[in-house]
């Protein structure tokens, strides 16, 4: 998965060196993640969950949307999981 993930990143021109700043309404309220993170987070959940969500980043490439909108909502939710 983490090929995958590399490899689109490139193929979008977005840098490995990403750096996602969210603000949220948890203790910490912003949080900095590296790309590099949320990849490693992705390759870390179960199989049925990283084909998921690499056929959602096919869809959303096909119909050249941001990807990076859907690996916010991802890491927005990692970081609930996190902090939670």
């Amino acid at each position: 998965m983490k090929d995958y993930l590399r490899r689109l990143l490139d193929e979008k021109g977005i840098s490995q060196d990403y750096v996602f700043t969210l603000d949220t309404n948890d203790y910490w309220g912003h949080h900095i993640i590296p790309i590099e993170v949320l990849i490693e987070f992705i390759d870390n959940m179960n199989p049925q969950t990283q084909t998921q969500i690499k056929q959602k980043l096919v869809v959303i490439d096909f119909k050249n949307g941001d990807i990076l909108h859907f690996l916010e909502f991802i890491t927005r939710k990692m970081i609930e999981v996190q902090v939670n």
